[in-house]
């Protein structure tokens, strides 16, 4: 693909994004409003159903509120989902935890959420961050013979049956899988399980370390460029953000302008960014864009200016939607 240059930086054809957790949302159209209003076009949301459900309205309910402002506003949305297979292999006792049992967990949460949507999902992730979740740290994963455990066959398992599900039942669909941390052989991993993403991901979170040159082997970790362009797919970055215990508003706003600079001059063929998270949660409290005070919705100047500046500096010419 043929790149522009704008600013001195090396433009890809970029779709920008915010990934969020909507289920402490109260108040669904007032935050999609908000969307609206910071100038995004586009929500990464995560999708967790599971037996033992007990919020109102439902995982699934929910997620068709969403879908359906969503596209009512022009903004376009692209559900992660999360399996309750790492909580609960059986799903609370409704599958045998059999290579069948969690195929069939991965197939028919999937299945359900596709048939709840009466429009084709462009872009869909099978599950987030499963490195934490199995037990790999940072500077793992680098080798295949890592993922020969029980934890990451039963989760290729569950991730099979949703990829099944997906081509089955919504064949247009790009379907995306992610690394994290430093887990790059994950996806040679899900290649031998039969599960072959349209579009990588990965997560990308800085700190202010005083030394740019970090920026292209974050945290002193493997050469993202390197790993990244062996996979030969597009990649989305669908999680950026700073140290939120360690950077104040300012610095982040800083430190991100130099890694969105980072990754739009790298050679790896970036598709979209997407900044975490849309609102600061109890658990994860300095991340968002905003903050939520009962119905009313506070920017954070510093990095809401650094968000809008980067939209409003893209290249006009363009084809692809803008993402949040």
């Amino acid at each position: 693909m043929a790149r522009s240059i704008e600013r001195g930086i090396n433009i890809h054809s970029i779709a920008w994004g915010n990934a969020t957790n909507p289920y402490q949302w109260n108040n669904i159209p007032t935050i999609i409003d908000a969307v609206k209003r910071l100038g995004y076009t586009a929500l990464r949301v995560e999708y967790a159903n599971s037996s033992n459900n007990t919020s109102s309205p439902d995982p699934l309910t929910r997620m068709q509120i969403i879908m359906g402002l969503c596209r009512d506003r022009g903004i376009k949305v692209q559900p992660t989902i999360l399996f309750p297979y790492n909580v609960s292999p059986t799903d609370y006792g409704t599958y045998p935890n059999t290579p069948v049992g969690r195929y069939n967990q991965g197939f028919n949460i999937t299945r359900t959420l596709l048939q709840a949507v009466p429009y084709p999902i462009e872009e869909l992730e099978i599950e987030n961050e499963v490195s934490p979740k199995t037990g790999m740290l940072w500077y793992q994963g680098l080798d295949l013979s890592e993922y020969n455990t029980p934890a990451f066959d039963g989760l290729a398992d569950v991730m099979k049956g949703s990829y099944d599900a997906i081509r089955m039942y919504s064949p247009t669909t790009r379907i995306i899988v992610g690394v994290t941390n430093s887990n790059y052989a994950f996806i040679p991993f899900m290649q031998s399980k039969g599960i072959d993403p349209d579009i990588v991901g990965h997560h990308i979170y800085f700190r202010d370390t005083g030394n740019e040159e970090t920026l292209k082997t974050w945290q002193n970790g493997p050469d993202w460029h390197k790993e990244m362009l062996k996979y030969g797919k597009p990649i989305t970055i669908n999680e950026t953000n700073g140290n939120a215990n360690r950077l104040t508003q300012a610095q982040t706003a800083i430190w991100g302008a130099k890694v969105i600079e980072e990754i739009m001059s790298s050679p790896v063929p970036v598709e979209s960014i997407y900044t975490y998270e849309l609102l600061d949660t109890p658990y994860e409290a300095g991340f968002g864009v905003a903050t939520l005070s009962g119905t009313h919705i506070q920017d954070k100047a510093d990095f809401t200016k650094f968000v809008q500046t980067t939209i409003r500096n893209k290249p006009q010419s363009r084809s692809d939607v803008l993402w949040i």
